[in-house]
């Protein structure tokens, strides 16, 4: 086993690149593998979809810094005045992207291209 001595880009520099048999394997960390990086950003979101959640604003601050992409969603549930508790429509959603699992775990690559599909004919 050696280390990729090749031009790789950007994304890949910063992992740990092996060459095994003529095959690239990149490894990861867990952090790169979950959709919240932070274990007291997923906590708190955990909290907000039981109706535990002590302080809506903290909960946004913890996202701005680790998941910024639901800051609008967020805003959503704010402007619905939806900061105690999730709403029952989304929490299902909000748990597992508030979940220590890998994303990759839950939606197939396949699901997210047909998503993109049919994301396409609508617009």
């Amino acid at each position: 086993m050696k280390y990729c001595s090749c031009n790789c880009p950007d994304f890949i520099v910063t992992k740990k690149l092996f060459l095994i048999d003529s095959i690239f394997i990149i490894i990861t960390s867990h952090n790169d593998r979950v959709f919240i990086d932070n274990k007291a950003a997923r906590k708190m979101l955990l909290n907000y979809v039981k109706g535990n959640l002590v302080d809506f604003d903290a909960m946004m601050s913890f996202l701005v810094k680790h998941q910024p992409s639901l800051l609008p969603l967020m805003e959503y549930f704010r402007q619905i005045g939806s900061t105690d508790k999730c709403p029952d429509e989304y929490s299902k959603l909000v748990k597992l992207l508030a979940s220590p699992s890998p994303v990759c775990g839950t939606f197939h690559y396949t699901f997210i291209d047909l998503l993109k599909k049919y994301w396409n004919k609508k617009t």
